[in-house]
Formats: structure tokens, C-alpha cells, sequence
């Protein structure tokens, strides 16, 4: 090894100090809950979007909405929308990838083909069945304010 007190020439195996010493990792910043206090009231509506609704769960520009909900309890709020759009799966799940990327949340892996992100304040979850008239896509989330 070197001594002691060497000077580095070149081709050295000593590197001379750093004038800022590495730290690790950068700084991780705080997670943002995605919902805030007063929660809506727990409801339900056929045909539309229920009061309240969370918009990082919101349809895809053009779907008809099949149904929404919201479930509070304290400071939880339990979602889930059904729509039908003619985008195809793709294009909603890319629509959902980049909103909820946006959001700070991670993609979780799945072996069912369902789309799930996940972070320190919910998880939020896409899947599809079938449906005549275009591509039936469900979201369902449990949100946190804390």
C-alpha cells in the first residue's frame, strides 16, 4: 500500500483528498400524501364520477364511467371506478403509468397481468375484463392522508 504522508505522481495508485468527501446516496425526498384532510364523505354513483373522487385515479379522457366509490374511514379513503373506453389497454395503462409515476408512485411487478403502484401514502391498482363496446378497466386504491 502507500505510505504514509505520499505525494500522488502520475500513474499512482493514491488519489489526492477530495475537496467535498462522497456522502453515500443522494437525499431521498419526502413522500407527498396524494389525498388531504377533509376526506369526502363515503359515497357511491352509477353512471359518473362520485363526489370527491381523487383526481390521480380519475378516467381516461373519453371513457363512460361505469360506476365510483369512495369508503372513508378516519384517514383512509378506499376507491374503485369502472369505465369502458375504445383506447386500447395500452393507452389506459400507459395513461395510468404515467399519472401515477407523476405521482411519486412505483410499479409494483404482478404475475395476473393487473397494473399496481405503490407508495409510502396508498397503492393504486388497474386491471381489465371484457366488455362489447371497448376495453372495461377497473382502479382500485386505498389512499392515505398520514
Amino acid at each position: 500500500g502507500p505510505l504514509p504522508g505520499a505525494m500522488p505522481t502520475e500513474g499512482s495508485e493514491v488519489r489526492p483528498p477530495t475537496a467535498t468527501p462522497m456522502s453515500g446516496l443522494p437525499p431521498v425526498e419526502a413522500a407527498t400524501p396524494l389525498i388531504s384532510d377533509p376526506l369526502p364523505k363515503s359515497a357511491a354513483r352509477e353512471g359518473g364520477i362520485v363526489d370527491g373522487f381523487p383526481a390521480v385515479a380519475g378516467p381516461l379522457d373519453g371513457s363512460k364511467v361505469s360506476s365510483s366509490s369512495i369508503a372513508v374511514q378516519d384517514t383512509v379513503m378506499q376507491i374503485s371506478l369502472s369505465a369502458v373506453s375504445t383506447a386500447s389497454q395500452d393507452d389506459i395503462r400507459g395513461h395510468y403509468r404515467t399519472l401515477w409515476n407523476t405521482a411519486g408512485l412505483r410499479e409494483q411487478p404482478t404475475a395476473d397481468g393487473t397494473t399496481t403502484f405503490a407508495g409510502t401514502y396508498g397503492s393504486l391498482t388497474l386491471s381489465f375484463g371484457s366488455s362489447g363496446t371497448g376495453n372495461l378497466y377497473t382502479v382500485y386504491g386505498v389512499l392515505r392522508t398520514q
